[in-house]
Parts: structure tokens; sequence; C-alpha cells
């Protein structure tokens, strides 16, 4: 709702647009999980299984790109630039829905739905953790040499980012490593 209100707002700052693509990314994720939890057929599972990985890949690369562009609102950010960040969650998308190399089948196990995975579950990790990681690395940097409204404003986006990522990581990540899927809808 609050992307709604910046984008309305009227301001096509680079930094807005860039916050509005994260959380719209976020909001199509959020569909994915509501849908992968609505169906009890595999198929539909292995679709909606298979975009939850996708949001969650355009989440990680948007939220890099946000991180590319908050620092100077009159920036030009370089079209090769976008294409390079964007491109990785592209080629997961192509995986994922025409192959199984992402997720090879969905169980029900204790009434949870568990994935069993493909090889291409690495290369989903690796874009994941790698563009979250370095976008994180900018805001911190960036909040080290800010002040005033810019240094809170980034001191939120730090904190707020980083706990729902440590949150939603370990229960939709690293449990998962473990075959513990009892948590994944949180």
């Amino acid at each position: 709702a609050i992307s709604i209100f910046v984008f309305l707002k009227g301001s096509k700052k680079n930094r807005n647009i860039g916050f509005v693509l994260f959380a719209g990314a976020l909001t199509v994720w959020s569909f994915g999980l509501a849908q992968f939890f609505s169906y009890t057929d595999v198929v539909s599972c292995i679709f909606w299984g298979n975009f939850l990985y996708v949001g969650g890949s355009f989440v990680a690369a948007t939220f890099l790109l946000f991180s590319l562009i908050y620092s100077d609102d009159e920036r030009y950010l370089n079209p090769w630039k976008i294409i390079l960040v964007i491109l990785p969650a592209v080629f997961i998308a192509l995986i994922a829905f025409s192959s199984r190399l992402l997720i090879r089948d969905v169980e029900f196990i204790n009434g949870y739905r568990a994935f069993k995975y493909g090889s291409g579950r690495l290369l989903w990790e690796v874009q994941f953790n790698l563009s979250l990681a370095y976008a994180f690395i900018r805001f911190i940097k960036l909040y080290k040499v800010s002040v005033g409204l810019a240094k809170k404003q980034l001191l939120y986006i730090v904190t707020s980012s980083l706990t729902i990522n440590i949150f939603s990581g370990l229960t939709n990540v690293f449990l998962l490593w473990f075959g513990i899927f009892n948590y994944i809808w949180l």
C-alpha cells in the first residue's frame, strides 16, 4: 500500500520508482504464496512453488536495483547495469517454468507441502543471496556517510529489510535445506 502512495504521489524520482518495483516484486511473491497454499494437486503446487522462487529472484534483483539508484536520484542508471541485475532472475524464471530444474516435485508430508529440488536450486541460491548481500552492503555504506533524514531513512531500510530477510531466510530457505517445511507460510 505504501508503494502505491509513493507512486501516486506523482514523484518520478529514481529512488521512488526503485521502491515501487521492489514492493511490486514483494506483492507478486506474496500472491504466489497465497496461490501455493490454495491448491492441493501436485501439478499446481509445482507451478506455484516455482512461481515463489521466481518471485524471490525478482525481489532480490529489484532490491539490488533499489540500492543502486538510492544514493542519487538524478543519477542515470546504465541500462546494461539494469539488464545485468535483472537477467539472472529472468534466466531463473525460464528454467523454472520450462523444466523441473528448480522444483522437481511436491510431496504432502503430515499436512505440509515439501519440495523436492532439482539441480537449479543452487543457481537460485547464488543469485538470491548475492543480490541481497550486495544490496545490503551498498545500503550500509550509504548509511555510514549519510546525515539527517537520509541517515534515518537508510537505517529504516536496512533494519526493516534485514529483519525480514533473516526471518524469511530462516523459514523459507534455510529450514527447507533440512526438509523442514512447517514454517514456510510464516
